[in-house]
């Protein structure tokens, strides 16, 4: 039981680490697309992940959904998804954000050639 209550509390420290850093960086922001670019490196480094993408859906433009921030991983370039496509259209369609351990395995994963 002590083990596990040291990973919450150390968790628990590095997600205050995290948030420090984040409104520290937050206030030198230039503009939306840095501070997406900011609050997403931080959220990465804190959730321990090898990399994060943050996706706009141009709703009232041409309809698909954008990769605005990317920390790590593949250079999506010029990847997009339609609505409900991959997970990223399956957050946007049900309205709930996620966290994927490996996206290649999940089934919602839209592999574009």
């Amino acid at each position: 039981m002590s083990e596990e209550k040291d990973v919450v509390r150390e968790r628990a420290v590095r997600y205050q680490h995290a948030m420090a850093e984040l409104e520290a960086r937050m206030e030198q922001a230039g503009g939306l697309n840095e501070g997406l670019s900011i609050a997403l490196n931080c959220m990465v480094k804190a959730s321990r992940a090898a990399a994060g993408t943050f996706w706009f859906y141009d709703r009232f433009g041409d309809g698909r959904i954008h990769p605005k921030a990317i920390y790590g991983g593949a250079d999506l370039g010029d990847y997009t998804l339609a609505y409900g496509e991959g997970i990223a259209g399956q957050v946007i369609a049900h309205g709930e954000s996620t966290i994927v351990r490996d996206c290649q395995a999940d089934p919602r994963w839209a592999e574009q050639a």
